[in-house]
């Protein structure tokens, strides 16, 4: 064999060496999924993590992929706003009880072809996500069997008697072509595989710990504390350095009356109010307010900082508007 020939078996045995040890890549991956999710609360209200920033993992038929899905998770669930997690605990075997909350899942079926320079894979997965109570082995057992059944819903709240069920089952078809290694292949199925169970375990833990859930779990709270004066449209501004955030509650019937209210994540409590009365009386007097009558179509606006909520007209013509913290009700100004 000529040296030539030589040279090109030790190149390609070496590129072959590479893409089955190291995580690189140059190809562009795609991915389809489709999913279907369930989710029941068996109690009212919220119940924030048993074990602090702890989301117990367990999962079967994962083989390589258990490492890769481990931070994959996590930064799917930041992606989410997902802030109740900061730290998975993955179990390589299943205790005589177990924690919640946990996220168990179930590789139904993997298959694909790769070689450095095309890839494509198919996988099949089932996961339960429950909190509440610790559960025995044998539960958790049942869990993994029935997980990703939509059918199967009470059964499994009979087992757990979980505060919060959920279970989505996903299907994944990946495909690619360019230079792709074994590992980042694996990685990429990690990461998709993470999105899915990100967005059952978004759903299910408690508004006050998702940050993308504050302005529903802020306007019930909101909504309660008008109690039956009737609420006809409410606004929500976060804060950017406060967790938390202004709802905004006004009625359509008498334009002159709204309420803004405080949502407090860290407490998961309306914690301060500013209302119609207090501004009207605040601003009786002012000379460059003068014959200002109630706005014709109430609207809000503002930015992370701001909520602006219009208020009135001037005889000129001039919007008034009263301008609020999105962190702190008490800071406000009328121009």
């Amino acid at each position: 064999m000529s040296r030539k020939w030589i040279g090109v078996l030790i190149a390609l045995s070496a590129l072959l060496l590479l893409t089955l040890t190291l995580n690189f890549r140059a190809a562009r991956l795609t991915h389809k999924a489709e999913s279907n999710q369930g989710l029941a609360r068996a109690t009212m209200g919220d119940l924030a993590p048993a074990t602090g920033n702890r989301l117990t993992l367990y999962m079967t038929g994962a083989d390589a992929l258990s490492s890769a899905f481990q931070p994959a998770l996590l930064a799917a669930l930041r992606a989410k706003d997902v802030i109740a997690f900061t730290e998975i605990e993955l179990l390589t075997t299943l205790p005589d009880e177990i924690s919640t909350p946990f996220l168990l899942i179930r590789i139904d079926r993997q298959s694909g072809f790769w070689t450095p320079f095309y890839a494509r894979r198919h996988l099949e997965a089932a996961m339960h996500y429950a909190q509440g109570p610790p559960v025995a082995r044998g539960a958790v057992e049942e869990l993994l069997a029935s997980a990703g059944d939509p059918t199967d819903r009470l059964h499994r709240q009979t087992i757990t008697q979980s505060a919060v069920d959920g279970r989505r089952s996903a299907t994944l078809d990946m495909s690619g072509f360019g230079l792709i290694s074994l590992p980042s292949l694996r990685a990429y199925t990690a990461e998709r595989l993470a999105e899915e169970a990100a967005v059952l375990v978004a759903e299910a833990v408690p508004e006050h710990l998702n940050p993308a859930r504050w302005f529903d779990r802020a306007a019930k709270l909101a909504a309660k504390q008008w109690q039956s004066e009737g609420s006809t449209f409410s606004t929500f501004q976060a804060g950017k350095e406060c967790r938390g955030g202004v709802v905004l509650i006004g009625d359509m019937e008498q334009r002159d009356r709204f309420r803004f209210y405080f949502y407090d994540a860290e407490r998961d409590a309306i914690t301060a109010t500013l209302t119609s009365e207090e501004v009207y009386a605040a601003i009786q007097g002012r000379a460059d307010l003068a014959g200002m009558r109630p706005s014709e179509h109430p609207g809000s606006g503002g930015t992370d900082e701001h909520l602006i909520y219009s208020i009135g007209t001037l005889p000129n013509g001039a919007n008034v508007s009263l301008e609020v913290s999105a962190c702190d009700v008490t800071d406000w100004t009328v121009k």
